[in-house]
């Protein structure tokens, strides 16, 4: 498409850019580029029905969330010069009928087919598209020359040749990043010398739409040094001339005799005795030649051999019959009214979402969910705007790919509810008050969190649900004092051989004759540092003093069974207390007055 070979000319010129750098542009798409580069993937017409619709969306979706606006611009009626061209690409040119009112084209109901269907979908999407007079390529460079677009998307370089100034192509997405080749006629001028006449007599020489075969045997390396070689003069007036111009003819001049040395008219020997006229010394060995020859056989074959590239081509020109055609140089320059534009409008959701099943058999909640978007983000840009859709509220802040963002609730009058997540700056500027509204009511919900009382009371023995606060009264007590500890286990085994049973009287005892054992297990654990007493006593009260812990209490309480449990845990003691039937647990942090507990027992049973 457009001149052959004219991108590989262009490379020196060409750069890359990302999404980020085309943010907030204006760009006129050639719809036919997208729907081609979409045709021509294999793969993605084995597993979509209509690729260039799927093609189409993602891309708008992909360009106008990131700030990038959009203007379609779709091919009309082509010029008669393209209709060989059109022929030829379709392999129909039976179905080309020409005529005095115009051509119809059977071959490329095709295409005219998928340009409705797209214009179709970008109307729902409120997105404008227009129709060109002619190529669609010429139109987007009419806006582009105008200044109402910023640059044109197309892979058909002559966008240059009707005016563009920069031109983006091989547009390349995937789920990260998008990136476009640019070119820029300003670096084109610049870095090459190649202005817009010099680029339409190129289309010229090396075949365009309108000129498929160009100039025979002329390639673009001969082009580009011709060119080079004209130094900035206009190639369009030049080629005009080859019809008049006659190639220099051959030289009849018989060559003179020239020095060996200097290569200047004039024999050796004659330089040796009188020397050269030209180099003014006598040629010996190692004399430098100052100046080329002057005399007029040289001048003539200098002038041949500049002009033997030219001459090559104008040879090859005058076999085009109709070369240069100025059809296709007025085609060319030809000045361009673009029509007024439309502003973008709403989505229209309910169409949208039935048109894309429909078309691509998406199903309702996945073409909601890729629809959505684009509502709520023209939303946010037109706030004023009534699109049918309203924020129900800002349910909390997320961050996205490094970006603070809101988890907006919406209000669909089809579809409900919807979450979408939308930049928290956006927002701020669309909808100030209901933001303002949101961070209060966060600050409130700070406030309302207070501490949680404690349940610890001095003096009282804590019951089991308060676990956790007495762990951490343990952690705090011997943090302040560390508590040496001390192997008991020989202590054990002679308490255990010389265990007696005490008579105990509590108020519990007091008040029933009969009572059953139940076990207050002692846990010494040797690898830490904390101890801790369980003791499972069931509906009394062992009378315990305000200053006395629960191992003094059982030392001096009577009628306690005391027995050794080393099959269960190592170092532990059970002591049977008397009790009833309903039970609850009580739990004592480890302290210094049970460690000495195996001491208190032994004497305990030496005075009795």
């Amino acid at each position: 498409m457009g001149v052959h070979g004219l991108w590989d000319i262009l490379k020196e010129v060409k750069s890359f850019k990302t999404l980020e750098d085309i943010r907030n542009e204006t760009l006129a798409v050639d719809l036919a580029t997208w729907i081609c580069e979409a045709q021509a993937v294999g793969a993605l017409r084995e597993k979509v029905s209509k690729p260039y619709l799927r093609n189409l969306f993602f891309r708008l979706h992909k360009f106008i969330r990131n700030g990038v606006k959009l203007i379609f611009v779709v091919d009309g009626k082509p010029p008669e010069l393209k209709w060989k061209t059109i022929a030829r690409r379709l392999d129909a040119r039976e179905d080309i009928a020409c005529s005095r009112s115009g051509v119809t084209c059977k071959s490329r109901s095709g295409l005219n087919g998928r340009f409705k269907e797209c214009c179709r979908l970008l109307s729902m999407l409120g997105v404008p598209w227009i129709k060109a007079e002619g190529e669609a390529e010429a139109t987007c460079a009419a806006l582009n020359a105008a200044g109402l677009v910023d640059a044109c998307i197309t892979s058909d370089g002559d966008a240059f040749l009707y005016g563009a100034k920069k031109v983006y192509r091989n547009l390349t997405t995937d789920k990260k990043k998008i990136h476009v080749e640019c070119y820029e006629m300003v670096d084109i001028e610049r870095k090459l010398q190649l202005n817009r006449n010099a680029l339409i007599a190129m289309a010229l020489l090396l075949g365009c739409d309108y000129a498929p075969q160009g100039v025979p045997g002329v390639g673009k390396a001969q082009v580009v040094k011709l060119f080079s070689k004209w130094n900035g003069e206009d190639p369009i007036y030049k080629m005009r001339k080859w019809k008049v111009s006659k190639p220099i003819p051959k030289s009849e001049l018989i060559k003179p005799s020239h020095c060996s040395t200097c290569k200047h008219t004039g024999t050796k020997r004659d330089h040796l005795q009188q020397g050269c006229p030209i180099c003014k010394f006598a040629c010996t060995e190692g004399s430098k030649i100052l100046l080329n020859c002057t005399c007029e056989w040289h001048v003539h074959q200098q002038q041949r051999k500049e002009n033997s590239l030219e001459e090559a081509i104008i040879e090859k020109a005058n076999n085009v019959s109709d070369f240069p055609n100025e059809e296709i140089i007025v085609e060319f320059q030809r000045q361009l009214s673009p029509k007024l534009l439309s502003e973008s409008r709403a989505l229209m959701l309910s169409e949208t979402v039935q048109y894309l099943g429909s078309k691509l058999e998406w199903p309702e909640d996945y073409a909601i969910d890729k629809t959505l978007s684009l509502l709520t983000y023209w939303k946010l840009h037109h706030p004023k705007e009534n699109c049918n859709i309203s924020i129900n509220c800002i349910k909390r802040t997320r961050t996205k790919d490094g970006i603070a963002v809101f988890e907006i609730e919406w209000l669909l009058p089809v579809f409900g509810k919807k979450i979408t997540l939308e930049p928290q700056d956006i927002v701020q500027k669309a909808f100030p008050e209901i933001c303002q509204n949101f961070w209060q009511e966060v600050e409130k919900s700070k406030k309302s969190i207070k501490k949680k009382p404690s349940t610890v009371s001095k003096g009282k023995i804590k019951p089991i649900h308060d676990r956790n606060d007495q762990r951490a009264k343990i952690t705090d007590f011997y943090q302040k004092e560390v508590v040496p500890l001390r192997d008991i286990s020989s202590d054990l085994n002679d308490i255990t051989s010389s265990m007696k049973k005490i008579s105990l009287t509590s108020d519990a005892h007091s008040k029933s004759n009969s009572c059953t054992s139940a076990p207050l297990v002692a846990d010494i654990h040797k690898s830490k540092r904390t101890r801790t007493i369980k003791a499972a006593m069931y509906d009394h009260d062992l009378s315990f003093s305000p200053d006395f812990s629960l191992g003094q209490s059982i030392l001096n309480t009577p009628n306690t069974d005391i027995k050794n449990t080393d099959d269960e845990v190592e170092g532990s003691l059970g002591i049977c207390t008397p009790t009833k039937e309903k039970s609850f647990l009580m739990e004592e942090p480890g302290s210094p007055v049970f460690m000495s507990l195996a001491e208190r027992i032994r004497l305990k049973n030496k005075q009795l």
